[in-house]
């Protein structure tokens, strides 16, 4: 009789124990991440169709890297700010159409595919009609957000 009280006592005890911890935190799945990269990837396109260097670079991490077609690597995301702000002084924006093709995540990694249309106009008004297509790579960061560590892109037509 002693022995079943007290295996029942120790089976009280681990459920109760079991019951009092707090639930550990629910891990993010792969499908909230993908739609986190994507919401991130067009709030990126926005600002870029209202030449706000600021708002792209908001979603860079300090140490991002830019790979831009013809042209050597900027490193660190004010060099970055810089270059893209210097670049949107040279021209307007007619029309953007930024196509995100794919997002694929593995832990605190996902990469972003897409291809671009630009429509510009130069200063002097010579319109700029450019295609192609990119990469973002993303990180989360130790606060959970995602950060652009890198972005490749890659005119269809670098001559135009």
């Amino acid at each position: 009789m002693q022995r079943r009280y007290v295996s029942a006592v120790i089976l009280l005890a681990v459920v109760v124990a079991g019951c009092s911890r707090a639930a550990a935190p629910r891990p993010k799945t792969e499908a909230a991440d993908r739609v986190q990269i994507e919401n991130a990837g067009m709030k990126i396109w926005d600002a870029f169709t209202h030449l706000d260097a600021s708002g792209i670079t908001a979603f860079y991490a300090d140490d991002a890297v830019l790979m831009p077609t013809a042209a050597p690597m900027v490193r660190g995301k004010a060099a970055i700010h810089n270059l893209i702000a210097e670049e949107f002084k040279q021209f307007t924006v007619k029309r953007i159409v930024p196509t995100i093709m794919d997002v694929t995540v593995s832990g605190d990694l996902g990469v972003e595919t897409g291809t671009f249309i630009l429509d510009l106009a130069a200063l002097d008004g010579t319109p700029i009609s450019q295609r192609g297509k990119y990469l973002h790579v993303w990180q989360r960061n130790r606060n959970g957000e995602w950060r652009v560590i890198r972005y490749i892109p890659n005119f269809d037509d670098a001559e135009k």
